[in-house]
């Protein structure tokens, strides 16, 4: 048996049994991490950047979600200087978004999040999973998704504890620094209030 695939088991294994274990990943076509936080700069330059919580599961208020899902942006996102809204009036770039949406249906496209259309009936899973998405106009630029146990109650700390693993997934720590220019022209979408999107949109779907 291939060792790597067996420690691979066994800490598969050990995250089922582990209370509070998230996993997350990024979603394909995702662009590079230093042009999201290229875009997210951009984006917060003059003023809070709006955080939008959709399919909220019905034991959890909108306000709430809403405020929760802004406070762990704030809380994910590291060396930014980014803040985040959930009040649509006090949102100053209303080009870019952060959407995050609880338990989507199987076969979601990112890009139906960022357009504001109906999520549709969420199917049962044994876990909740937590979609972050970053919108311009529209258009998703980057995604990515956390797992994990279910909240037994809006004060879950699980609850957040998910967003966060998502927002971070999204948005993580740069490793040696910001990213220049150079990174920012190969994803072809030009930094600047008329935004010109070339790229394929978002492919992954949750």
């Amino acid at each position: 048996m291939d060792h790597k695939l067996t420690s691979r088991g066994l800490v598969t294994a050990a995250c089922l049994v582990l209370a509070g274990c998230v996993t997350a990943s990024d979603l394909a076509g995702s662009i590079g991490s230093g042009a999201r936080r290229s875009y997210l700069d951009h984006a917060g330059r003059d003023g809070p950047v709006l955080a939008v919580a959709v399919n909220l599961p019905a034991s959890l208020s909108a306000e709430a979600t809403g405020q929760l899902v802004a406070r762990a942006a704030g809380d994910a996102i590291t060396e930014t200087t980014t803040r985040f809204t959930n009040d649509p009036g006090l949102a100053r770039n209303r080009d870019y978004r952060l959407v995050v949406v609880f338990d989507p249906p199987r076969g979601t496209a990112p890009s139906t999040l960022c357009e504001g259309a109906p999520v549709g009936v969420t199917q049962g899973r044994p876990e909740m999973l937590v979609g972050a998405i970053f919108c311009a106009r529209g258009q998703a630029l980057a995604g990515a998704r956390a797992s994990g146990p279910r909240p037994r109650s809006p004060n879950d700390p699980a609850l957040s504890k998910l967003v966060r693993a998502a927002i971070g997934e999204l948005f993580p720590t740069p490793i040696g620094g910001p990213k220049g220019a150079s990174e920012r022209a190969l994803d072809g979408i030009q930094l600047s209030p008329g935004i010109r999107l070339t790229r394929s949109p978002l492919e992954g779907i949750f």
